[in-house]
This record gives C-alpha cells, structure tokens and sequence, in this order.
C-alpha cells in the first residue's frame, strides 16, 4: 500500500498493552515513519464482548487516531481484526476518507504461519470472541489449505501474560507483592465465613458473606439487602462464568484439539457432572481433592521442566525483573496483572478476571471455607491463603519465568507476532515440541471442570440461602448441570458480560462486610496467636519438668 508523501504517523491500536510487540516490529521494519500507539486499558478486555459493542470501541479508536493525523490504522488487537475490521474497511472508510486506510493482524499472521509450522498443524489460543469468529481458521485455510488449526479460548492466563506485556518482567516482582493484600482478603473473608457459619439439621454447615451480613449485624435492613445482594450475583456468576463459559471452553477444547463434536462433548460433560454434582458435597469434595492438586502439578510439572532446560537463561531473568520492577511502567504493569489497581478501569479489569485466579475479595471462597470441618476459624483462614499463595505466587511467578527464560516474550520475530496468551504455548514447545500444545490443552480441561464443580458447590448454597426452604437443592443441582448443556451448544457472548458485572456484585458487598468487621478479624487472630505461644511455653515447660524428673 502506497502512503501519501505526507501520511502523518501510523496509528496502531489494541484493546490492552499487547499491540505494543505490533508496534515494536513495525518501527524495526520501517524506522522511517512516526507512530502513534492508542490502548483502550479502560474497557479491557474486549473478547468476550459482543460484535456490536467492540465495532463501536474500535471504530471510536480509529476515528480518534484519524482525527490525530493518521492515514493508516493497524488494529494490534485480534479480537477488533476478526470483529470490527470488515465493517470499517467496507463501510466507514468509502464514507469517513477512501483515502485512509485500516489494516488487521490476522491476514499477515496467516500468511507467514505456512513458513513456520512444520507439523501442519496449528494451536491457537485467543480470546474467546476470536475463536467464535474462526477468523483465523477461515484465513489460514484459504492461504494453507493443508494446515489444520486448533483453537482454545483460554482467557485464564491473560493476567499474566499482560503483566509481561508491560515492556518490564519486573511486573511479575509487583504481581507478588500486591497478592499480599489478596492473602489478607482471603484470610479474613474466610475467617469471617467461618466465625458466623450456621448448622443445619443434617449437621452441614452453610456460611459465607451472605450468613455473615445477616448474623453479624442481626435486624439491620441494609445488611440484609446487602446478604441478599450478593447471595442473587452468587448464583447468576454460578451458571454464567462458574458453569457456561467454562462448558464452553471445555466443547471447544475437545472439536478443535482432538475432534470431538460439540453435541458428544455436551453429553458427556452433563452426564458427569450430573454423578459429581448430584452427589452433593462429599462428592465434589472427593473430585476437587483429586483435580485441583492434580491440575497444579499437571502445569507446574511442565513449566518446572521448561524452566530446568533454560536453567542457564535464569539468572539472567531473575536479574532483569529485580532491575526493572521499581520503574513505573513494571509497576503499572504489575498492578494491571494482578487486577489490584488504583485506576477505576483497571480495578474493574482485576475484579472480572479474578474468578479465573484466586477469587480474593470476591466472598465466593468464604462460601466453601465455611464448610470445612474445623471448629477454629482462624485455622481456617490460614489455610484459605495458601489458595492465593499456590494461583498467584507460585504458578503466576513459574508461568513468568517459563517465558522469560525461554525468550517467548522478547527477542524472538515468531513470539512477537502472536497475541499474548500464545506465549505459555511457545514457552511450552521449547521444552515438548508441538506435544506442549496439548499439554496446556489439557490442563485447561482439568482446570474448567475443576471451576465447574467448585461454583457448583458455591451457587449451590447461595440458591439454598435464599429460598430458606429444604429440599431445593436437588433443583438447583439439576438446572446447573443442564446450564452446561446449554453452555457447551450455543454460547452466548453476553454470559460473559453479564458474568463480569455479578463479579463485581458479589465483590461490593464482601469488601463492605469485610471492613466492617476488621476488628473481630484483628482479635480473633491475635487471640489465636496468644493460644499457640502459651501452649508452646507449655509443652517447653512440660519437656524440662520431665527431664528434671528422670
């Protein structure tokens, strides 16, 4: 494409900080031009929006960067390319300036992905707006029609990925240190759980922000509007993003990576969960005891190995992120990968992503704590951190170094064409070759049942609580089964969306019940460390009598 002799700079925009790697290949292949980088961070992320609002966003972006002087826009963001850039190029543009122009990224990957595979055989993991789109499917076909491609929608490792995409693995450094906010959370929301839990008649317990609200404050109306508030968000983020986003993950999954059609992949996961969930508690006990540890040495494992045979690149990695985590951009990078910002924008960003990490503030992990059999609720909290510890510091930092180590974020021309979750995958075929594909497949099957049966539990209790009748957890067990049945056929996009706005719903009234009772969270674990010293002096005086006595 030819530019005017005066085109101005080149715009390029994306929804987030990943246009940045488009950018830094444009200026590398033509310095001779200026550029212009516009990221939308205050409405990320766009892929699970529908067609209509990221239309509208990116042709907002494009009008803002031709009002600036921009003859040619490059849409960074795959998820704008496979929505937006259609429309633009066949009907805003012959009517805004035929002679500017709006170019997508999806068509120049698709065009080198034949000089690089060497399997024919193609993973891909977008956001869930481009897998629907098959966008790439459709241009890759056209142009290799003997590469087959297999695509995830995989939003898990996005708050990752971003952090590295900050230009600065010094966010991981950050990403580590704001989760500790997340530990006190997590701790106090369970503490809490625990402390105002009530029993039934069967002798379970049911618990959570909702009980505490109510308990805590008995006869208050507003906390009681509060309780019901957040017990209603429980259950719509249980069957939105706790149960048809995840099904649908899991369909997708199987057509595209081994070939199993939608309709089978419904049957089969209704009917599983229909043994597991029916089965009430003990039973999605015994599958998460299996699932949850096995799914984070599954992943673990992997990365543990891809780091050992870059194990000389390490020091060079860990170096790079203590030098570049006190510089402003690592810290804003960090701050927008851990979803704990001071922005409005990014805190909504961190709020609807926090489902997929380790729920801190969220009150939903409160629901569970209070079931455990455990008569110390300070005890309890303790171990609802180690949740935050394992999801943020320990597979967050083996999932940065993975890809530091093996370059899959910088200085490699194939890495920074692919969008950013595409990187785990790099990462992986480093140490598996195209096996790693399948690996991070898997482990995002393992990953989606094992949320499914979790929220099952949780909505289940949040349902029960509102009704206040016996007998009606059958129902809800039933129709959540059937919600993946739904979810795994026809997906809509606005679960997605209406998911993310429960997710702040439940999160409101926790963080309020949370500070209100800061001061009963602060004794009880004073107290209980005042026990554990005076019973460690005694067992020490008890140990020195007996000695004298012999």
């Amino acid at each position: 494409m030819m530019l005017p002799s005066n085109p101005g700079p080149i715009g390029v925009f994306d929804s987030g900080y990943g246009g940045l790697t488009i950018l830094h290949g444009l200026r590398q292949t033509m310095p001779q031009y200026d550029y212009m980088y516009l990221g939308d961070n205050a409405r990320a992320p766009y892929g699970s929006r529908s067609f209509e609002v990221v239309y509208k966003f990116t042709r907002q972006a494009v009008l803002k960067l031709f009002s600036m002087g921009c003859h040619l826009v490059i849409l960074g963001c795959n998820t704008a390319s496979a929505k937006a850039l259609r429309s633009l190029q066949q009907r805003d543009i012959p009517e805004l300036d035929p002679s500017r122009r709006v170019l997508g990224i999806i068509r120049p990957t698709a065009e080198v992905i034949g000089t690089i595979t060497k399997s024919n055989h193609v993973g891909l993991l977008a956001t869930e707006g481009t897998i629907k789109s098959q966008s790439y499917n459709m241009e890759i076909s056209k142009l290799w029609p003997e590469i087959q491609v297999s695509g995830v929608a995989c939003p898990l490792w996005a708050a990752i990925v971003e952090a590295n995409e900050a230009d600065s693995p010094g966010a991981l450094v950050w990403m580590m240190l704001a989760a500790v906010a997340g530990l006190s959370l997590k701790f106090s929301e369970s503490f809490l759980s625990v402390q105002y839990r009530m029993q039934r008649k069967d002798g379970t317990y049911c618990g959570g922000p909702m009980v505490t609200l109510t308990r805590a404050f008995p006869g208050k109306v507003h906390t009681k509007a509060l309780a019901v508030f957040f017990a209603g968000s429980a259950v719509l983020v249980s069957f939105g993003m706790g149960n048809m986003a995840q099904a649908n993950s899991i369909a997708l999954a199987m057509q595209d990576t081994f070939g199993v059609a939608r309709e089978k992949s419904a049957l089969a996961l209704t009917i599983l969960l229909l043994l597991v969930v029916t089965g009430g508690l003990h039973s999605i006990a015994e599958v998460a005891e299996v699932l949850v540890p096995g799914m984070a040495l599954f992943y673990l494992g992997g990365a543990g190995i891809v780091i050992c045979l870059h194990a000389g690149e390490l020091p060079r990695t860990l170096s790079k992120m203590m030098r570049d985590a006190f510089s402003f951009p690592a810290a804003s990078g960090g701050v927008v990968g851990t979803g704990i910002a001071l922005l409005p924008s990014a805190l909504r960003y961190g709020i609807s992503r926090g489902v997929f990490s380790n729920e801190a503030g969220l009150g939903a992990g409160g629901i569970s704590a209070a079931a455990a059999q455990t008569d110390d609720p300070v005890r309890q909290g303790y171990i609802s951190m180690t949740g935050v510890l394992i999801d943020t510091m320990v597979i967050c930092l083996i999932t940065g170094l993975a890809i530091g180590v093996t370059g899959a974020a910088e200085g490699v021309p194939e890495a920074k064409k692919a969008d950013g979750a595409a990187m785990v995958i790099r990462a992986f075929e480093s140490a598996f070759g195209p096996v790693g594909g399948y690996l991070v497949t898997v482990g995002i099957l393992l990953f989606a049942f094992a949320t499914m049966v979790g929220w099952a539990y949780q909505g289940e209790q949040a349902f029960v609580w509102l009704v206040k009748k016996d007998g009606f957890e059958m129902v809800y067990r039933v129709s959540f089964c059937f919600a993946a049945l739904a979810g795994c056929m026809c997906m809509a996009e606005t679960v997605w969306n209406l998911s993310e706005i429960a997710n702040a719903c439940m999160a409101v009234p926790n963080l309020i019940c949370v500070l209100r009772l800061w001061s009963v969270v602060k004794d009880g674990a004073f107290t209980f460390e005042k026990s554990m010293k005076k019973a460690e002096s005694g067992k020490k005086h008890e140990k020195m009598h007996s000695g004298r006595s012999r």
